[in-house]
């Protein structure tokens, strides 16, 4: 991995620590949560700024399910006023443009799967080759 995608996984929780770091988000999470390695230093820039604006404004808002869809991330969520809306359109464009996979931005595509019919992934080169030849995704 490069330096600059070192530094951007660096110091971002897995998933499954999210719910220790923003309770008050995942208080309530009833559709689950679950997506690539490569997008979780995003999510947790999202998560961070969407509790502090909450934080600040006085509001609740819950977490009803974080997936992967059509080759991009989609967070759904109770509560949330129109700049949380924003932060959440942003980080959902700026996921087709990270590898879901490892997290870099060098060589991704947001297509379909070989042998998978419309499985869309956004995927590295290097890592689009791994998930084509490995036997999960292999016809």
């Amino acid at each position: 991995m490069s330096k600059h995608i070192d530094a951007w996984m660096a110091g971002a929780p897995d998933m499954s620590d999210f719910p220790k770091k923003y309770p008050e988000l995942f208080e309530n999470v009833y559709c689950g949560y679950s997506c690539g390695v490569g997008w979780h230093p995003l999510l947790h820039k999202l998560c961070k700024q969407i509790q502090h604006h909450a934080e600040r404004k006085k509001m609740e808002v819950r977490i009803a399910q974080i997936k992967e869809k059509f080759g991009g991330v989609r967070v759904y969520l109770d509560g949330a006023d129109d700049y949380i809306y924003g932060l959440i359109a942003m980080a959902e464009d700026v996921s087709s443009l990270i590898c879901e996979d490892c997290g870099t931005t060098m060589n991704v595509e947001c297509k379909g799967i070989r042998g998978k019919g419309s499985w869309i992934k956004t995927l590295s080169g290097a890592c689009r080759i791994r998930r084509q030849t490995s036997r999960q995704w292999s016809k």
